[in-house]
């Protein structure tokens, strides 16, 4: 893996959202061991977010690695992760021909 380094300022906030619950959904978890993308919620205890980074930083982490999920959901690869983005819609994609 490659190293980089990218210099940000933190702003600290005693809470920066409330509690973000993980996915216990065996389709989404599937869907994701299928794309052989590590949810950080399956070794993760965590349960409030600590950092939250801004569009003006994100886009010096992306790697270009994106993976369209069932659900509505996406995964997008950075250089501390992958993280999944969208709103789960519940709904299996029809496959089209």
């Amino acid at each position: 893996m490659a190293h980089s380094n990218c210099a940000v300022k933190f702003f600290p906030k005693r809470k920066i959202c409330g509690f973000v619950p993980k996915t216990d959904d065996q389709h989404i978890l599937e869907n994701l061991r299928i794309n052989k993308i590590e949810s950080s919620d399956a070794f993760c205890n965590e349960d409030e977010i600590d950092l939250l980074l801004g569009a003006n930083i994100i886009g010096k982490l992306l790697t270009r690695k994106c993976v369209q999920l069932n659900f509505g959901l996406d995964a997008i690869h950075t250089k501390l992760g992958w993280t999944v983005i969208g709103k789960e819609t519940g709904l299996v994609p029809v496959m089209m021909k």
